[in-house]
């Protein structure tokens, strides 16, 4: 449905006039909701109708947009909508590109839950584990890694097969033998229902894992089920994560996808690259030693197993993976198999060794800080680690957060643990109160926001 829907359901879809006001809305989403579409977002101007008065009393609004159910979602088409200008019009027209989606790019490899419930699952990591390989510790953990990857992926497919056609399949079944006892009461037919239901059950659940895992749904409680919910929140995402139209830093907009991409690349890394270079002594100078030799030793000793275990179990299983496709599921379902190698391996670490590209590696994903970014500027780059250097990286953040308070000033009262950001706000408050106070001369405030400033070393 497109169209021009005379609502706004924000007050980010609206400047000027009175304030929004959220009951106005809300018979349009409960709408949307029964209806099960989802507004398919936009590029370009904010506003699509405007009240073409001047001053104060002109209005801008956002009452046209496509909204599209599930089944458009699913499809392998890539709808985009683009705000053209409005004059001499009060509404913006819209401009609907739809472009066939061909991926023909390989599937990387991806760790699925579900495999975990197989019996035979511990057996195919013990069988690949168990292969004799060369290396340092690290090195002996990514190749056996390397090794159970190829093994399941191929193991997979004899044993789970196409797990959507087989939910078909089995579904087709029970109806065969509901048909055939409804004809036929004897004993041997219903214990055919009985068992095409289980195997119909099993699938089921199969898939439902599947599509919840893509989901990552974390608010869900245990027990609430619903494979299309799953399977509707993975289509919406996947429409959403599609970059199909930018601004560069030129202003001008940009629609290849090689040329979104080359762009995205060159504008985080002058984001994030030092504006100069000084010598490491020169900054060294000016850093006071806060560490002791107690604290160093408390930094670099050998952790034991147990603590490398607790890490393991700590983590979120469900997180995204890295590029090596492990997510933390199988790292705490196959731990009795694997436990040697992961803890030699940050054993290693903390005995110097280097750690590997194959564990270092990271996948950069943007994720969008507001509905329809236009810009780079309006997305937050997240890096997906492999779990092994999540291992490496959690046990030092837990040993560094008690030297925190010591090393960063009182002032800093964020991302450290018994401050409260908050104090700040307070602080601010009363100093804004007080500037206002007569005094010699004049008052000024300057507020400073250091893009990325948290994530920079210069």
């Amino acid at each position: 449905m497109v169209g021009d829907f005379n609502v706004i359901t924000s007050e980010r879809e609206k400047r000027g006039g009175l304030p929004f006001r959220s009951f106005e809305g809300l018979n349009f989403l409960q709408f949307m909701a029964e209806a099960g579409v989802e507004d398919a977002g936009f590029s370009g101007s904010r506003f699509t109708w405007c009240y073409n008065r001047s001053g104060a009393a002109r209005i801008w609004k956002l009452f046209d947009r496509l909204l599209m159910n599930g089944v458009a979602l699913e499809l392998r088409h890539q709808v985009t909508v683009q705000h053209l200008g409005r004059d001499p019009s009060d509404h913006s027209p819209l401009l609907l590109s739809v472009v066939t989606c061909l991926d023909d790019k390989p599937r990387p490899f991806r760790f699925l839950n579900f495999w975990t419930t197989h019996k035979d699952f511990l057996e195919v990591v013990r069988g690949c584990w168990a292969q004799p390989v060369s290396g340092s510790p690290m090195q002996l953990l990514a190749l056996k890694l390397r090794a159970v990857k190829t093994a399941l992926r191929q193991w997979s497919k004899v044993s789970f097969g196409d797990i959507f056609e087989v939910a078909r399949s089995a579904e087709r079944e029970v109806m065969e033998a509901e048909t055939r006892y409804d004809l036929d009461t004897m004993e041997l037919l219903r214990s055919d229902l009985h068992h095409a239901r289980a195997r119909l059950r099993y699938a089921l659940n199969i898939e439902e894992s599947f599509w919840q895992q893509k989901a990552r749904v974390r608010w869900l409680r245990d027990g609430d089920r619903n494979s299309k919910f799953f399977h509707s929140v993975v289509a919406e995402r996947r429409h959403r994560a599609v970059i199909h139209r930018v601004r560069g830093t030129d202003g001008e907009w940009i629609e290849e996808e090689v040329q979104i991409g080359e762009a995205a690349v060159r504008f985080f890394q002058e984001l994030f690259m030092a504006d100069s270079d000084p010598s490491p002594q020169q900054i060294m100078d000016l850093v006071p030693e806060l560490v002791t030799a107690q604290d160093n030793v408390m930094l670099t000793e050998i952790p034991l197993l147990e603590e490398v275990k607790g890490i393991v179990f700590a983590l979120n299983e469900e997180s995204a993976a890295g590029p090596d496709g492990f997510a933390g599921k199988f790292f705490t379902v196959a731990w009795e198999v694997i436990a040697v190698n992961v803890y030699q391996a940050v054993v290693s670490f903390f005995c110097g060794e280097d750690i590997p590209r194959s564990i270092t590696a990271t996948l950069i994903v943007l994720l969008p800080k507001v509905d329809n970014p236009q810009d780079f500027t309006q997305f937050r780059p997240i890096s997906l680690c492999n779990f092994a250097n999540k291992i490496i990286s959690k046990l030092l953040a837990g040993r560094l957060a008690k030297l925190l308070p010591q090393l960063i000033f009182p002032q800093q009262s964020g991302f450290v643990q018994e401050r409260q950001i908050a104090d700040n706000f307070l602080l601010a408050q009363e100093l804004l109160i007080g500037i206002t106070k007569p005094n010699r001369g004049r008052n000024v405030v300057i507020k400073l926001d250091m893009m990325k400033a948290y994530d920079r070393v210069s």
